[in-house]
């Protein structure tokens, strides 16, 4: 099965992150260090990623990465990669899941390519694209997915985070102001930490 999910996703576990029957593809380009790019380039980096235990974004990721002023994208590489560890048996014998991370930055080529394996996926397999702007997505992909919107956080949670974050205690910022960025962030924690930095 596959499902699409808002991208607001955190996963602290280590052990699920380097499982062998979970795999992860997300945006890259080639850098100072990788000319041809592809997620298996840098696993390392999206380990260290996910620990830092942050709210994804993709800025971050860039960041991360090194990509300077370039664009991320899931091409048709990382389709064909998916579609041939698909067709092999897990490791474990149990289910597999492949996980794709801000899947808008799935090019056309790609997109093409995974086309029927989200329609009629091998036995014991899950497909979840994690997407923040869906409407970004080729509309034959959104028809071959279960949607799942992850709710926004209420503002008197997203402001007892931020009050726990930040400096409020040394007088660098106010109740007030937090209170702002909350009310800014719309629903995003993500996105009011973002505000606070």
């Amino acid at each position: 099965s596959a499902c699409l999910v808002g991208s607001e996703m955190c996963i602290r576990d280590r052990d699920r992150i380097a499982h062998p029957d979970v795999h992860f593809f997300y945006p890259t380009n080639s850098t100072s260090k990788v000319k041809k790019a592809s997620s298996s380039d840098f696993i390392e980096e999206w380990r260290v990623f996910l620990e830092k235990g942050k709210n994804l974004s993709l800025s971050e990721w860039y960041l991360e990465i090194g990509l300077g002023n370039k664009q991320g994208v899931i091409n048709i590489g990382e389709a064909e990669k998916i579609s041939k560890l698909s067709a092999l048996k897990s490791f474990q014998g149990g289910p597999k899941m492949f996980v794709i991370w801000m899947a808008e930055k799935i090019n056309i080529s790609a997109s093409n390519k995974l086309l029927k394996l989200l329609e009629e996926p091998p036995e014991n397999t899950t497909f979840i694209l994690v997407s923040d702007y869906k409407g970004q997505l080729l509309p034959t992909i959104l028809s071959r997915c279960q949607r799942f919107d992850l709710r926004r956080v209420n503002l008197e949670q997203i402001f007892q985070h931020l009050k726990k974050i930040s400096d409020i205690e040394k007088g660098k910022i106010s109740e007030g102001a937090l209170k702002l960025l909350a009310r800014a962030s719309e629903g995003s924690v993500r996105d009011a930490v973002s505000l606070l930095d």
